[in-house]
């Protein structure tokens, strides 16, 4: 269920961005950290939150992919994690730190 709220909370940070709504987007940021909270680290909640804020194009596909991790983590499906990872850290253009 807090895997699930992730999408709506992503597009909801998304249309905040695209609308400079800061009232909007400081709540919806709020809900994501607190429900990152209970998820834990291996989410990257944090990752997601700086991707979905990021009004750019990156920022958007950036969200797409760290969502899709969280579904097959939820889901326990590590096989596709490594092509996720992969895809991550080449559009963050190769470095193997987070997003911070």
């Amino acid at each position: 269920e807090r895997v699930a709220k992730r999408p709506r909370l992503t597009g909801t940070v998304r249309y905040a961005v695209e609308g400079s709504d800061g009232d909007l987007l400081d709540e919806t940021v709020r809900e994501m950290e607190r429900v990152g909270r209970q998820l834990g680290d291996r989410y990257r909640v944090a990752e997601l939150v700086q991707a979905a804020c990021d009004p750019g194009q990156q920022g958007g596909r950036l969200a797409e992919l760290l969502l899709q991790r969280c579904f097959k983590l939820a889901a326990e499906e590590y096989d596709a994690l490594a092509t996720l990872d992969r895809e991550i850290e080449t559009l963050r253009g190769g470095s193997d730190t987070p997003l911070e």
